[in-house]
């Protein structure tokens, strides 16, 4: 199990991941509601499309809660300084084969920055030390967003290939295959 001590992790001097908490919601509401924001992860993330109250944002925020409590998923807020800027975690846990899938997301202003490579670094490092101790970690990204499967790619995963069926443009009603990159740890 993940031991909730251990954090914040840090990504640089002002850059941290803490541990996401339901009190977060109203931020992370605020934060993903900006036009710019919205606009921008509507394109990618599935998720901001479900997202249209503070309730809705609540009811995303406990369940990733429970899945932290049930050892199934470590959700994250990525922070500079104080400001919220992005979302970083480890899903679907599987304990039994030691594995799991790295997402992440930032705010509009917030990319191009190398944030998002340098925060799945840490959190790598991390899941991959004696304190967590998994084997294999995965990245699925959208095939036309070129920085998000950028991050991978510099991080040294291996292109797996096309995988799945995600519902990327629910409003539209587009489904979309995802890259799927691995990693292992040597």
């Amino acid at each position: 199990m993940i031991n909730i001590n251990h954090f914040p992790l840090w990504v640089a001097k002002e850059i941290a991941l803490e541990p996401r908490k339901l009190p977060d919601a109203c931020e992370i509401f605020r934060l993903i509601s900006r036009k710019q924001n919205r606009d921008h992860l509507e394109r990618w993330l599935s998720w901001v499309c479900d997202i249209k109250t503070l309730a809705d944002q609540e009811k995303l925020v406990r369940e990733s809660i429970r899945a932290f409590a049930e050892g199934k998923g470590l959700p994250l807020n990525i922070r500079c300084g104080k400001e919220l800027i992005g979302g970083i975690g480890l899903h679907s846990i599987d304990w039994s084969q030691g594995t799991a899938e790295i997402a992440y997301w930032l705010a509009k202003p917030s990319e191009g920055q190398g944030i998002a490579t340098s925060a799945c670094k840490r959190l790598i490092e991390y899941a991959f030390s004696g304190a967590v101790g998994l084997r294999e970690l995965h990245i699925q990204c959208h095939p036309e967003n070129a920085r998000s499967r950028g991050v991978p790619q510099r991080l040294g995963f291996s292109y797996q290939g096309m995988v799945g069926r995600y519902s990327i443009y629910p409003v539209r009603g587009n489904y979309v295959r995802q890259e799927l990159y691995a990693i292992q740890n040597s």
